[in-house]
């Protein structure tokens, strides 16, 4: 019994410990991220979890729609075979659901950036969408 309770608290910590952290990031932050993605080589992926009516209202340009309120989501996500290591900012209309995303997607072996204020802080601070 000992070595199972063992080998079962090995297992929980060895998960955490691959877990990738999630870094909280602002628009103006993301925003000097996808500018800079070519010039520092960095491979970057936009996911917005929004609904695709939010999507279609408004979104930042080369953004990947995968609605968080989808009973498949991470498996709509792993579709994606985003490259391990690949940074990928996620948001929302207010940061909420891409938090909760980013936190589902730490098991992935991505580097998972959540935008603070979602959309709504994207156009205040003035940057463009696509329709």
């Amino acid at each position: 019994m000992k070595q199972f309770i063992l080998l079962a608290l090995l297992i929980i910590s060895s998960h955490s410990m691959f877990a990738a952290e999630i870094g909280n990031i602002t628009a103006s932050d993301a925003k000097g991220m996808i500018d800079n993605a070519h010039i520092n080589g960095l491979n970057l992926v936009l996911l917005d979890v929004r609904t695709p009516e939010e999507f279609t209202n408004g979104h930042i340009r080369g953004a990947i729609n995968v609605n968080y309120y989808d009973d498949d989501f991470m498996t709509q996500v792993r579709s994606l075979e985003i490259l391990a290591g690949t940074d990928v900012i996620i948001y929302c209309r207010s940061g909420r659901r891409s938090l909760a995303a980013a936190k589902k997607m730490q098991v992935l072996e991505v580097v998972p950036y959540n935008m603070l204020g979602g959309i709504k802080a994207w156009v205040k601070e003035g940057y463009s969408v696509v329709k």
